[in-house]
């Protein structure tokens, strides 16, 4: 009788670990498949939630702050967090300790220990190919540090004010000073790669975030778009990496647009017959953050910054001239154009003049409120301009990327 009942016993754990395991199984190959699913994720990104329930927990997501609201359930705040740093995190280094993610965590419940249940990792160049990584992240500590110098009648005078961060680690959320506060994630990256991180919280697969590319490049040979163009002088993407964009002079001044099925993967991008005619030849092109507008440097000749608005986002082809002006640039050369992240800073570089120009926006991405600010010479002919996730500009000289990094996010002085 005792060895039938464990039989039976044995039985019964054999079917309950193999329905574990189906079950596992069904759940990595359901959220693999919702991950590869581009065209999901983007959307997905895009969209609003209100209160969906799992477990007694209510999560909302707010897709133009990307912000997450879980609510415990006793309808009290068990966690608010916006994602500060884009979806898709480019630029960084290759190394050990390296921030892959920008965060402001608002608010938490007071018996809630740790930030995020568990993370999920993808490998975008193999087939969203579950991986193993570490992570850890820290908080953010800004003091604000003021050079300056005497005068000849002793008095002090202060010059140059900017914020320093210091960055340290934590594991629960009691070791942080102070709610509504900076925090970020870091990691081990290797070259080349592109990683998608699914974070769990409180039940929920958090698929709105995001990835990492780590571009610190290796020659993958070239990849030859598909266009109307010949003669192409300007490239950026927009959308999370999910579009790629071409200006160029020749042969109708055109900026064309293409779609891409894996974000920042060249090879995967296809035209799409969505292009503009502008005019003027494009030899820097950059786009608002919500893909309403396109801003382009006109020529080496001309020196013209252009603004185009977009009545359907990121969609060259239903672009409408807005503004332009030749004001603060000398024609001498001026042919990048970039935004730092919130729209407030604009960028020019000039290869006349050897120049990288800072200009202040009064009102976000309207490049009709932008006025230079502050110029630096660099050495060599500054071209394209662009920045990483620490706000830190690289520009192209003679073939070679600089990277300069400053002391303030998306400023210009006070270089390290």
């Amino acid at each position: 009788m005792n060895k039938k009942i464990l039989f039976i016993t044995i039985g019964i754990f054999v079917v309950l670990l193999v329905g574990i395991l189906i079950f596992n199984s069904r759940s990595d190959e359901i959220t693999i498949n919702k991950v590869s699913d581009r065209e999901y994720i983007n959307k997905l990104r895009k969209t609003d939630l209100e209160k969906v329930e799992k477990e007694g927990f209510l999560l909302s997501y707010k897709a133009s702050e990307k912000e997450l609201i879980i609510e415990s359930p006793k309808n009290d705040t068990e966690l608010q967090i916006q994602l500060t740093s884009d979806h898709t995190t480019t630029g960084g280094r290759v190394g050990s300790d390296v921030k892959v993610a920008d965060f402001l965590l608002i608010d938490w419940g007071d018996s809630r220990e740790t930030l995020i249940d568990s993370i999920d990792y993808f490998d975008a160049k193999e087939d969203f190919k579950p991986i193993n990584r570490e992570v850890w992240f820290k908080y953010a500590t800004e003091e604000e540090i003021c050079e300056g110098g005497k005068l000849s009648n002793g008095s002090f005078v202060q010059h140059n004010c900017y914020n320093s961060i210091t960055w340290t680690r934590f594991n629960t959320l009691d070791e942080l000073p102070h709610k509504n506060i900076k925090i970020s994630m870091w990691t081990n990256t290797n070259s080349g790669e592109s990683i998608e991180w699914i974070p769990t919280i409180n039940g929920f697969d958090i698929l709105q975030w995001a990835a990492w590319n780590i571009s610190e490049a290796v020659y993958d040979g070239n990849n030859n778009l598909s266009s109307p163009i010949t003669s192409p002088d300007a490239f950026t993407f927009g959308d999370d990496g999910t579009k790629a964009y071409l200006g160029a002079s020749w042969p109708n001044n055109d900026v064309v647009q293409y779609d891409c099925s894996i974000a920042y993967i060249l090879p995967t991008c296809v035209n799409t017959d969505k292009n503009i005619s502008t005019g003027l030849r494009t030899t820097g092109l950059d786009f608002s953050d919500d893909g309403g507008a396109f801003y382009q440097i006109n020529s080496i000749n001309t020196g013209t910054m252009s603004q185009w608005n977009m009545s359907t986002a990121w969609d060259v082809s239903t672009a409408t001239f807005t503004w332009n002006s030749t004001a603060g640039l000398d024609g001498n050369g001026s042919v990048g154009i970039r935004f730092g992240s919130n729209g407030s800073q604009l960028y020019t570089t000039d290869v006349g003049d050897n120049t990288v120009t800072l200009w202040d926006c009064a009102t976000s991405w309207n490049l009709s409120s932008c006025n230079p600010i502050d110029e630096i010479i660099v050495t060599g002919e500054p071209r394209s301009a662009f920045f990483n996730i620490d706000g830190n500009i690289s520009y192209i000289v003679d073939g070679i990327i600089c990277i300069m990094k400053f002391k303030i996010r998306y400023g210009i002085r006070g270089r390290k």
